[in-house]
């Protein structure tokens, strides 16, 4: 069991990060935000906040709309 854990362990260590892969697929592209309630409600503000901060974290940094 012990034997196990440890080859389990250095797999997972030894595993590249798969994090770095979506750069390609968002570089280029546009992420639309859809908000259900009307203009000028609370949501709508949540989402053009979102919209502002959003693409600083997601890798290839999209457009939002």
């Amino acid at each position: 069991m012990r034997a196990g854990t440890i080859v389990a362990l250095t797999l997972a260590v030894l595993a590249p990060p798969h994090a770095q892969a979506q750069e390609p697929f968002y570089k280029g592209k546009q992420l639309r935000i859809i908000i259900s309630t009307g203009v000028g409600g609370g949501y709508n503000e949540y989402a053009r906040a979102l919209e502002h901060y959003l693409p600083r974290h997601i890798a290839g940094a999209p457009q939002i709309l």
